[in-house]
């Protein structure tokens, strides 16, 4: 399945409030850039996947059986999920919810401030404005809405100023490569093997915090952050890009394997972990970065 890297406004579905429409319009999600392709995956039938799920947790001595306590303050989005696939918050564009004392609320959405009035049942908290509802569940510093403004969105919004915030939210998939990485083989986009690159030139380090430091001769990408599109990964900044990507990988059963774009030639560099994260560097503490020359 090929998908772009176009970011499109989620079409309106159900309802007309100006609430909803601020929020789907804020709400973005991936599309096919080939229609005949996307005509035949519509048309073919569906099958059950296996997608990732965002580690949210919610520690158990913030869920009393009783009503949960919702922290006063302002939630931002730190994570979005659709379709297997997991976005950092700030996608979402300018969006907060401001819970105040006495069930009052204000929503923020680009510049427009909406009221609002919430309530808490249990783990539950609903929030209505503008005769719309949402609702989602109350966690330490978080929300989580797995149906965000009936957009098919699961989004978590994080308080302000916390730990939660700070936290970025990652798929299973992405904590599955974390760790250190060297190649061992290296070909071309085709399966061809190369000669002109050593097998070994390229080595990685990818955090549970979804950070990468990709290393390949002389030439370093990161530390930055780095997407999980459903098991394939790119680096956050290349995400609005709709030609070829420098650097992308892919994790499979079989292993992973990371594809290099350069002026010089495209080549596929099959990776085994290693033990030590020196190789390349700690990636962590660093959500934007850039390559370097050595």
């Amino acid at each position: 399945m090929i998908v772009s890297l176009l970011a499109l406004p989620l079409a309106a579905c159900g309802g007309t409030s100006k609430v909803k429409e601020a929020f789907q319009e804020s709400l973005r999600v991936l599309s096919f850039d080939d229609e005949a392709e996307a005509a035949e995956e519509q048309s073919a039938p569906a099958e059950p996947e296996e997608t990732p799920e965002l580690q949210t947790e919610f520690p158990e001595e913030s869920l009393p059986g009783e009503d949960a306590v919702l922290a006063m303050g302002v939630y931002v989005p730190v994570a979005a999920e659709t379709a297997g696939i997991v976005l950092p918050g700030d996608l979402l564009g300018e969006m907060s919810f401001e819970f105040r004392e006495n069930g009052k609320a204000v929503i923020r959405i680009e510049g427009q401030a909406y009221d609002a009035t919430y309530r808490i049942k249990g783990k539950t908290i609903t929030i209505v404005s503008d005769g719309e509802e949402m609702v989602g569940m109350v966690g330490e510093d978080i929300l989580v809405f797995d149906d965000f403004a009936d957009s098919g969105v699961k989004v978590t919004l994080a308080r302000e100023d916390t730990e939660a915030a700070e936290k970025r939210y990652t798929s299973q998939e992405a904590q599955a490569i974390a760790g250190s990485w060297k190649s061992v083989k290296v070909t071309d986009l085709w399966g061809n093997e190369q000669t002109d690159i050593p097998a070994d030139s390229c080595t990685a380090v990818f955090t549970e915090d979804g950070m990468a430091t990709i290393r390949i001769g002389e030439k370093t990408f990161g530390p930055q952050a780095f997407l999980d599109l459903n098991g394939f990964f790119m680096f956050e900044t290349d995400f609005e890009i709709k030609t070829e990507l420098p650097i992308t990988w892919i994790h499979t059963p079989f292993g992973l394997e990371i594809a290099y774009v350069s002026l010089t030639g495209q080549y596929c560099f099959t990776m085994e972990r290693v033990e030590t994260e020196s190789i390349a560097g700690s990636a962590k503490g660093k959500k934007t970065g850039g390559s370097t020359e050595d």
